[in-house]
């Protein structure tokens, strides 16, 4: 089963492309119409306009290359992880089952496994 989210889990990845994405659209927008108040106001304003730029081309690139291989990898290794964990587990069931069956000396099982009775082994 693939997991239904596209996005990454990582909440701070995700809000810090938030926060670059609208600090692009605030400075896009209202860069002019407001003066700098300090001298360096405007080299600053740049600067934060190209790291957001930075930041939301590299979340492109890690969604497009890591994140969506991630996830195909995990659609093509889920079927044959889930059928070697069957695997296990019907070995371990059964495995129960036989141990079940010298102890008590039943060999008509039917209790279903775990049991809840505990017993006594000595």
């Amino acid at each position: 089963m693939i997991p239904k989210k596209i996005f990454p889990q990582n909440i701070y990845l995700n809000l810090a492309l938030i926060f670059s994405i609208s600090s692009v659209i605030l400075v896009g927008l209202f860069s002019s119409n407001i003066p700098s108040i300090v001298s360096w106001g405007q080299k600053y304003e740049d600067l934060h306009f190209n790291l957001s730029v930075s930041f939301i081309s590299s979340y492109i690139f890690y969604f497009i290359v890591v994140h969506l291989k991630e996830r195909k990898d995990f659609q093509y290794t889920l079927p044959y992880i889930s059928g070697l964990t069957n695997k296990v587990l019907s070995e371990h069931k059964s495995l129960m089952i036989s141990l079940d069956q010298r102890l008590t000396g039943n060999k008509n099982y039917i209790r279903p496994y775990p049991s809840t009775k505990r017993r006594r082994l000595i």
